[in-house]
């Protein structure tokens, strides 16, 4: 703690969230920044964990959009709200290269894991893969980093190469719901279907916002002979009511 202590001294360390000096008990991100990671609240839509109004409870409650589409993915399951505060740290983490702050999410992660109920127990992790243009720019893909979190917890395989993707059209931050399922169209492929043939996928992304890149990657996934695919995200953005 002394040690600690006369580091923080002479090398002040802030905020990476809100830029104030942290405390000495206090790690990346203060206390203030992290309780304003809001974690997702039931009742939670079974199928693409989006909160919904509190209208009922229940392991097979299912929101009006996903009872209207079918998709590909078997269960979506995330640990936070996509707000302010998380949409500055992952920000961090993305374009200012700040992979060690993804550390501040091990211990919910592995809290999730710990209290998870598996009806179909993942036996391959994939993570999402980055557009091979960001993946340039940042040097490193977030998806694999919660995916290794993941895979220690569940002390199952991590594999990349296997989900592959090209560049997409456009950007999809800039995409209406409906044009950021047309614009992924095509871009997910599978390089060894041998190894997800007959196997349940845990596919690993750090936001799910429409659920488009969940569908395509499933969609894909199971096209080469998975079982299933359930989908694990830090972040669940909310849809619009």
């Amino acid at each position: 703690m002394l040690a600690k202590t006369l580091s923080r001294c002479l090398y002040p360390v802030w905020c990476s969230v809100c830029g104030t000096y942290l405390a000495l008990t206090e790690d990346h991100v203060c206390r203030e920044c992290f309780l304003e990671f809001h974690e997702l609240r039931a009742p939670i839509c079974s199928r693409c964990s989006d909160e919904m109004p509190p209208y009922g409870e229940g392991p097979g409650l299912v929101c009006p959009r996903c009872k209207k589409r079918r998709f590909a993915f078997d269960e979506v399951f995330s640990v936070y709200r996509y707000d302010d505060a998380l949409r500055r740290a992952l920000h961090e983490i993305k374009f200012h290269r700040k992979s060690w702050l993804l550390e501040t999410f091990e211990k919910k992660i592995a809290r999730i894991f710990e209290e998870k109920t598996w009806k179909n127990p993942p036996s391959l992790i994939l993570p999402v893969p980055l557009d091979p243009l960001r993946k340039k720019e940042r040097t490193f893909n977030q998806s694999r980093l919660i995916a290794r979190t993941v895979s220690k917890q569940l002390d199952i395989p991590v594999q990349e190469g296997i989900l592959t993707r090209k560049h997409a059209k456009n950007p999809q931050s800039f995409l209406s719901r409906k044009e950021r399922f047309m614009n992924l169209e095509g871009s997910f492929r599978i390089t060894n279907a041998g190894a997800v043939r007959g196997k349940w996928i845990l596919l690993v992304d750090d936001v799910v916002t429409t659920g488009a890149t969940a569908q395509e990657c499933a969609k894909i996934i199971k096209e080469a002979g998975a079982r299933g695919v359930s989908v694990f995200s830090l972040a669940r953005t909310p849809s619009p009511s």
